[in-house]
Protein backbone atom coordinates (compact mmCIF):
# COMPACT_ATOMS: atom_id res chain seq x y z
CA UNK A 1 0.00 0.00 0.00
CA UNK A 2 3.21 2.00 0.64
CA UNK A 3 4.48 2.38 -2.47
CA UNK A 4 1.26 2.77 -4.00
CA UNK A 5 0.49 5.53 -2.55
CA UNK A 6 3.48 6.93 -3.28
CA UNK A 7 3.33 6.25 -7.04
CA UNK A 8 0.02 8.18 -7.04
CA UNK A 9 2.08 11.09 -4.52
CA UNK A 10 4.83 11.41 -7.12
CA UNK A 11 2.20 10.76 -10.17
CA UNK A 12 0.44 14.02 -9.10
CA UNK A 13 3.76 15.90 -8.39
CA UNK A 14 5.26 15.40 -11.63
CA UNK A 15 2.12 14.98 -14.29
CA UNK A 16 -0.68 17.43 -12.37
CA UNK A 17 0.72 19.69 -10.00
CA UNK A 18 3.03 22.11 -12.54
CA UNK A 19 -0.45 22.63 -14.41
CA UNK A 20 -1.87 23.90 -11.51
CA UNK A 21 0.28 26.75 -11.43
CA UNK A 22 -0.65 27.97 -15.02
CA UNK A 23 -3.18 30.59 -15.26
CA UNK A 24 -6.26 29.48 -17.64
CA UNK A 25 -5.09 31.92 -20.22
CA UNK A 26 -1.82 31.32 -20.36
CA UNK A 27 -0.29 29.52 -23.67
CA UNK A 28 1.50 26.53 -23.02
CA UNK A 29 3.90 24.13 -25.19
CA UNK A 30 4.87 20.29 -24.37
CA UNK A 31 7.96 19.57 -26.12
CA UNK A 32 8.39 15.68 -26.38
CA UNK A 33 4.99 15.01 -25.82
CA UNK A 34 5.03 11.64 -26.46
CA UNK A 35 2.38 9.33 -25.61
CA UNK A 36 1.18 11.21 -22.52
CA UNK A 37 0.96 14.55 -23.28
CA UNK A 38 0.78 17.34 -20.55
CA UNK A 39 -2.86 17.66 -19.62
CA UNK A 40 -2.45 21.76 -19.72
CA UNK A 41 -0.61 22.19 -22.68
CA UNK A 42 -1.98 24.13 -25.54
CA UNK A 43 0.50 22.68 -28.19
CA UNK A 44 2.09 19.53 -28.57
CA UNK A 45 5.47 19.00 -30.23
CA UNK A 46 7.28 15.56 -30.79
CA UNK A 47 9.34 14.11 -33.39
CA UNK A 48 7.55 11.56 -35.51
CA UNK A 49 10.13 10.04 -37.23
CA UNK A 50 12.00 8.80 -34.03
CA UNK A 51 11.72 5.37 -33.10
CA UNK A 52 8.82 3.89 -30.49
CA UNK A 53 11.29 2.39 -28.23
CA UNK A 54 12.47 6.22 -27.45
CA UNK A 55 9.01 6.40 -25.49
CA UNK A 56 8.07 4.92 -22.42
CA UNK A 57 5.13 2.74 -23.19
CA UNK A 58 6.14 2.38 -26.57
CA UNK A 59 2.68 3.26 -28.27
CA UNK A 60 3.81 6.07 -30.60
CA UNK A 61 2.61 9.61 -30.37
CA UNK A 62 -0.35 10.65 -29.13
CA UNK A 63 -2.52 13.01 -30.64
CA UNK A 64 -5.68 14.26 -29.49
CA UNK A 65 -7.63 17.51 -30.38
CA UNK A 66 -4.69 19.66 -29.65
CA UNK A 67 -2.79 21.53 -31.83
CA UNK A 68 0.16 19.31 -32.62
CA UNK A 69 3.54 20.00 -34.38
CA UNK A 70 6.21 17.42 -35.62
CA UNK A 71 9.32 19.05 -35.05
CA UNK A 72 12.63 18.77 -33.47
CA UNK A 73 13.31 20.09 -30.28
CA UNK A 74 16.56 21.86 -31.55
CA UNK A 75 15.01 23.71 -33.99
CA UNK A 76 11.48 24.46 -32.90
CA UNK A 77 9.36 26.16 -35.19
CA UNK A 78 8.22 29.31 -33.27
CA UNK A 79 8.50 32.99 -32.92
CA UNK A 80 11.26 34.12 -30.06
CA UNK A 81 9.23 34.55 -26.84
CA UNK A 82 5.81 32.60 -27.75
CA UNK A 83 4.74 30.55 -25.01
CA UNK A 84 3.88 31.51 -21.46
CA UNK A 85 5.08 28.05 -19.76
CA UNK A 86 7.10 25.41 -21.46
CA UNK A 87 7.01 21.88 -20.44
CA UNK A 88 9.88 19.28 -20.94
CA UNK A 89 9.27 15.73 -19.25
CA UNK A 90 12.27 13.05 -20.00
CA UNK A 91 13.71 14.43 -23.86
CA UNK A 92 16.49 15.64 -22.78
CA UNK A 93 18.54 12.68 -21.90
CA UNK A 94 18.06 11.61 -25.71
CA UNK A 95 18.55 14.43 -27.30
CA UNK A 96 22.32 14.75 -28.59
CA UNK A 97 22.56 18.45 -28.09
CA UNK A 98 20.74 19.67 -24.69
CA UNK A 99 22.18 23.21 -24.61
CA UNK A 100 20.53 23.72 -27.93
CA UNK A 101 17.19 22.06 -26.79
CA UNK A 102 17.62 24.25 -23.40
CA UNK A 103 18.72 27.35 -25.52
CA UNK A 104 15.20 26.97 -28.10
CA UNK A 105 13.42 26.29 -24.74
CA UNK A 106 14.50 29.30 -23.52
CA UNK A 107 13.97 31.25 -26.76
CA UNK A 108 10.38 30.73 -27.27
CA UNK A 109 9.76 31.40 -23.52
CA UNK A 110 8.05 34.77 -23.34
CA UNK A 111 10.74 37.05 -20.72
CA UNK A 112 7.90 36.98 -18.05
CA UNK A 113 7.58 32.99 -18.53
CA UNK A 114 8.87 29.54 -17.24
CA UNK A 115 8.26 26.34 -16.95
CA UNK A 116 9.13 22.41 -15.86
CA UNK A 117 11.74 20.05 -16.66
CA UNK A 118 12.05 16.94 -15.62
CA UNK A 119 15.00 14.29 -16.42
CA UNK A 120 16.09 10.78 -14.71
CA UNK A 121 18.77 11.34 -11.97
CA UNK A 122 21.71 9.24 -12.08
CA UNK A 123 20.41 6.60 -9.58
CA UNK A 124 17.68 6.15 -11.96
CA UNK A 125 20.06 5.99 -14.79
CA UNK A 126 22.46 3.90 -13.04
CA UNK A 127 20.14 0.93 -11.67
CA UNK A 128 17.57 1.13 -14.62
CA UNK A 129 19.67 1.89 -17.73
CA UNK A 130 17.78 2.76 -21.01
CA UNK A 131 19.82 1.61 -24.11
CA UNK A 132 18.10 5.19 -25.51
CA UNK A 133 19.18 7.44 -23.00
CA UNK A 134 22.48 9.98 -24.09
CA UNK A 135 23.26 11.20 -20.84
CA UNK A 136 23.41 10.59 -17.04
CA UNK A 137 22.17 13.99 -15.33
CA UNK A 138 22.53 15.11 -11.60
CA UNK A 139 22.59 18.56 -9.77
CA UNK A 140 25.87 20.13 -9.46
CA UNK A 141 26.76 22.53 -6.53
CA UNK A 142 24.85 25.82 -8.06
CA UNK A 143 22.15 23.47 -8.65
CA UNK A 144 22.56 23.71 -12.34
CA UNK A 145 21.90 20.20 -14.42
CA UNK A 146 25.14 18.33 -14.99
CA UNK A 147 25.00 16.05 -18.05
CA UNK A 148 27.80 13.26 -18.50
CA UNK A 149 27.84 11.16 -21.95
CA UNK A 150 27.10 8.00 -21.26
CA UNK A 151 29.83 5.47 -21.49
CA UNK A 152 30.10 1.37 -20.55
CA UNK A 153 32.82 2.45 -17.76
CA UNK A 154 30.63 5.41 -16.52
CA UNK A 155 27.47 3.39 -15.95
CA UNK A 156 29.69 0.25 -14.12
CA UNK A 157 30.93 2.84 -11.59
CA UNK A 158 27.72 4.28 -10.34
CA UNK A 159 26.07 0.91 -10.80
CA UNK A 160 28.33 -0.44 -8.66
CA UNK A 161 28.26 2.75 -6.65
CA UNK A 162 24.64 2.42 -6.27
CA UNK A 163 24.29 -1.16 -5.51
CA UNK A 164 26.33 -0.04 -2.26
CA UNK A 165 24.86 3.40 -1.20
CA UNK A 166 21.36 3.47 -2.19
CA UNK A 167 19.82 0.24 0.64
CA UNK A 168 21.96 2.83 3.01
CA UNK A 169 20.88 6.21 1.64
CA UNK A 170 18.01 5.65 -0.16
CA UNK A 171 19.42 7.99 -3.32
CA UNK A 172 22.60 8.35 -5.02
CA UNK A 173 23.30 11.77 -6.41
CA UNK A 174 19.91 12.90 -6.07
CA UNK A 175 17.54 16.56 -5.54
CA UNK A 176 16.09 13.67 -2.96
CA UNK A 177 12.68 13.71 -4.71
CA UNK A 178 12.56 10.30 -5.93
CA UNK A 179 14.60 9.38 -8.89
CA UNK A 180 13.82 12.25 -11.22
CA UNK A 181 14.95 15.61 -11.23
CA UNK A 182 12.28 17.80 -11.43
CA UNK A 183 13.18 22.02 -11.86
CA UNK A 184 11.08 24.72 -12.11
CA UNK A 185 12.65 27.71 -14.17
CA UNK A 186 11.68 31.14 -15.30
CA UNK A 187 13.21 32.97 -18.50
CA UNK A 188 14.23 35.88 -16.37
CA UNK A 189 16.87 33.44 -14.52
CA UNK A 190 17.41 30.64 -17.12
CA UNK A 191 18.38 27.17 -16.82
CA UNK A 192 21.71 26.10 -15.77
CA UNK A 193 23.43 23.32 -17.57
CA UNK A 194 26.90 21.90 -17.50
CA UNK A 195 27.54 19.19 -20.36
CA UNK A 196 30.43 16.96 -20.01
CA UNK A 197 31.06 15.21 -23.54
CA UNK A 198 33.85 12.99 -23.00
CA UNK A 199 32.60 9.74 -24.26
CA UNK A 200 35.59 7.36 -23.31
CA UNK A 201 36.53 8.15 -19.02
CA UNK A 202 39.25 7.68 -17.04
CA UNK A 203 39.21 6.29 -13.50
Amino acid sequence: MKNYLSTIWWWYKRKIEPGLKISKDAKVLDIGSGDKPFWRANILVDKLDLPDDQRASFQGVKKDNREFVDADAAELPFDDNSFDFVYCSHLLEHVPDPKKVIAEILRVTKPTGGGYIEVPNLMNESTMPHPTHLWMIGEGPDHELVFYRKSKQLHQLLHHNGLHTAPKTGRMFTNGENVFIRRYWTRQNGIKITVIDEVQHKY
